[in-house]
């Protein structure tokens, strides 16, 4: 099921697949950089910030922490800075997920192959809904001024504007990239996010000039999905050093995650429930 959700924490969600993600994002061709070896990663951190379009009060606010071989994706609270409302860990070697639930202590684990099926069940059901055409096929059109750093995409639904700058650390770039394109995958395993394949469309271009977002303004036309238009603003800071701080978190999170429960994807994200109430929502509209 594909949601088009208005409350805080979904909108959050939509950017953060925005932007690594956290919206939208293509391409069932697994473009893998691969690290290499545990020595040539860089630790380093990208911190991100999403806002409603012309307010200045984030709605959202993660900090992803790259050290070891794992990316470290922390989601805080809208309305409590401390509060932590979900981890996602990415494990370049093993090309997996683990997403962590501290309040409920659950976790689930995600391999490569079963996100990959996921996606190609949302392409194809997307196909078969002209609504979605857009979302599933983008096909956007790109503009790009590399001496202003600027990078436009745009389809008919959606459009990507984004103020970049030049990532040319080969090892970050590396890191990054894997990140950015697996992660804007993932988004498929929560129904209350957007199709990835424009995002992914989107990360190819941004390898394709070496480039790393600042600032991403991302507008989306509701037409038949939703009611209203859809316009978040998210700004990035890409920090090339970790604080004791970060190293600490990340320890805690290491420490904790395996003695969280493991289930399976649909509880975790209460897949079911969310089917069964469009099947009932379907019925009642009859």
């Amino acid at each position: 099921m594909i949601a088009h959700s208005t409350n805080r924490f979904a909108v959050t969600s939509i950017l953060n697949s925005t932007f690594h993600s956290g919206l939208i994002g293509i391409a069932l061709t697994l473009v893998l950089l691969g690290i290499g070896s545990q020595t040539l990663a860089q630790q380093f951190k990208l911190d991100s910030q999403v806002y409603q379009d012309g307010q200045t009060t984030p709605i959202g606010h993660s900090l992803t922490i790259f050290i070891d071989g794992l990316v470290y994706d922390i989601a805080f609270s809208p309305d409590d800075a401390t509060s932590i409302v979900e981890i996602v860990v990415y494990d370049s070697h093993t090309k997996s997920f683990e997403i962590l639930d501290n309040k409920n202590n659950r976790r689930v684990h995600l391999e490569q192959f079963e996100i990959v099926r996921m996606l190609e069940n949302q392409r194809q059901q997307g196909l078969q809904d002209e609504r979605l055409i857009h979302l599933v096929r983008p096909n956007l059109v790109e503009d790009v001024d590399l001496s202003e750093g600027r990078l436009t995409m745009s389809n008919a639904m959606l459009r990507y504007d984004a103020k970049c700058e030049k990532l040319s650390d080969p090892i970050i770039q590396s890191q990054f990239y894997e990140f950015l394109d697996q992660y804007s995958r993932l988004s498929v395993s929560d129904p209350r996010r957007l199709p990835p394949f424009a995002r992914l469309e989107f990360n190819q271009a941004l390898m394709k000039y070496n480039l790393v977002p600042k600032a991403i303004h991302l507008t989306l036309s509701g037409g038949d999905i939703s009611k209203s238009d859809l316009a978040l603003v998210s700004k990035h800071t890409l920090i090339k050093k970790l604080s004791d701080d970060d190293k600490k978190r990340v320890e805690q999170i290491r420490l904790s995650w395996p003695k969280m429960d493991k289930v399976s994807i649909a509880d975790f994200r209460g897949i079911e429930k969310v089917a069964e109430r469009s099947s009932t929502k379907t019925s009642n509209d009859r």
